[in-house]
């Protein structure tokens, strides 16, 4: 396997595979337009006792789990109902806890909570089953917009997989959350493709399963290759029932961010409705993102974790240190970050409107 692959996120400008060409999931997979690879299999690991991938060498494997989510194709994922998704805020703070250094309910129109967080993923049980015990454990109102953010690391999105989703998404149906994100599966890039296919059919078939309960749910946006990226304009362009879709740069390195805002600004050139977006991370592309999408939300940690860190953040976006490491509760300190986190985003969606002339 090769170790240095960043420069294969960059695959869409150079001549196909030779390998590719007789690959027989070339339609679904677009091929790789890489230099110096002469197909995926390059990129095998050729270790298949030990592999994590979904990849044909380990081919018991690979059979099961691609029979488990019907294939790679997209046309089988199940139609759901098309509802309503409300308006909700353009900055949403994350809240990870209410821990011993608060002692009142934050200040805040909305909330995000960690999805991984309402379930117990041994056992895949229900963790809240109430908005009021979630409020009052988390230390939030009753009556704000809670968004319920899919984005997890690696380890526990695939615990997520493997446990009794249904239930567990009727659970969440009953928190009435304003939005849900779909689950983030990954987009590697030093393996061979039938990965990536299996993870782009387990994000939208999550999507699904919230969608069907009636949960407002904004479909997450993953893509290795252009190809992926035009499979997904098609699958939302078919389907009326996609009315938001999410996006996490956090993880994505900085060289490739930019080509995720422009593939996000072409999406909403090539379809004929409009859409909402829900971010993670990014705050530096909101004003660019601001001018075509009309509904825009950033979810963002630093209010809270730079309260926990006992640094207050300022409406430049600079933090500083304030307060004693220990013995000193954070409420105020956390709700003025949110207050100054808000002002950064409605002035950066503003500055965007403007550029756009709205």
């Amino acid at each position: 396997m090769l170790e240095n692959f960043t420069e294969f996120l960059f695959d869409e400008n150079y001549a196909l595979g030779l390998g590719c060409a007789n690959c027989r999931d070339i339609n679904i997979c677009g091929g790789l337009q890489t230099p110096g690879l002469f197909s995926c299999w390059d990129l095998c690991c050729n270790d298949p006792a030990t592999c994590d991938y979904i990849c044909p060498r380990n081919l018991e494997d690979f059979v099961n789990f691609k029979n488990q989510i019907g294939g790679f194709e997209f046309d089988n994922v199940l139609r759901a109902p098309v509802i309503d998704y409300p308006n909700i805020p353009e900055y949403v703070p994350l809240i990870w806890s209410n821990s011993a250094n608060r002692r009142e309910k934050v200040q805040s129109d909305s909330v995000a909570i960690q999805l991984e967080m309402l379930v117990d993923l041994e056992t895949g049980i229900a963790k809240f089953a109430s908005r009021q015990s979630l409020s009052d454990h988390f230390g939030f109102p009753n009556d704000v917009a809670l968004i319920i953010t899919g984005v997890m690391l690696d380890e526990p999105l695939e615990r997520y997989w493997n446990i009794s989703r249904h239930q567990f998404i009727k659970s969440v149906a009953d928190l009435e959350p304003a939005m849900v994100t779909s689950p983030n599966f990954s987009s590697f890039v030093n393996c061979t493709r039938w990965d990536n296919l299996a993870n782009l059919k387990r994000i939208a078939i999550c999507w699904q399963e919230f969608a069907a309960e009636g949960v407002p749910v904004a479909l997450h946006m993953n893509a290795r290759t252009l190809h992926d990226w035009k499979r997904w304009l098609d699958f939302i362009r078919n389907r009326p029932e996609i009315k938001a879709i999410s996006f996490e740069f956090a993880t994505v390195t900085a060289d490739r961010k930019r080509w995720y805002v422009e593939r996000l600004i072409d999406l909403t050139n090539e379809l004929d409705r409009d859409l909402a977006l829900v971010i993670r991370g990014g705050t530096s592309y909101v004003s660019l993102l601001a001018e075509v999408y009309d509904r825009l939300t950033l979810i963002c940690t630093d209010a809270f974790m730079k309260a926990t860190q006992r640094q207050m953040v300022c409406v430049d976006n600079e933090s500083f240190a304030v307060g004693p490491e220990s013995g000193y509760f954070i409420d105020l300190l956390l709700n003025g970050n949110i207050a100054a986190k808000k002002t950064i985003m409605r002035d950066r969606v503003q500055s965007g409107r403007r550029n756009y002339g709205k």
